[in-house]
């Protein structure tokens, strides 16, 4: 069956334009998972500067948190196919998680 010539999906065809997709798709990821190893250095240099617990939360964590979630949705939302289940299914279980803690 031939693609849709309409469809706003991407069509991988080989190898050459997986590898692309790949590597897009561990730059971008790389680029959250660093951004959060800053923040927690930074974060030990702010509680060390004397914040507490509560004030670091609501001041770093939560505007990164935040962020980075952002960047998250959008990684998967442009990814699509495998990506978007995989962050599908990882936000019911954070949000089963969230639910049991409460």
């Amino acid at each position: 069956m031939a693609p849709d010539p309409n469809s706003r999906h991407e069509v991988v065809h080989g190898p050459l334009q997986a590898f692309f997709r790949t590597t897009q798709f561990w730059r971008r990821a790389t680029g959250i998972y660093l951004s959060y190893k800053g923040a927690q250095a930074k974060a030990q240099a702010l509680r060390l500067g004397g914040w507490d617990t509560e004030k670091l939360k609501e001041v770093h964590w939560k505007p990164h948190h935040a962020w980075a979630g952002e960047e998250m949705y959008s990684l998967c939302v442009d990814m699509r196919g495998f990506y978007l289940k995989v962050c599908l299914s990882n936000c019911r279980l954070l949000s089963h998680n969230k639910q049991q803690m409460s």
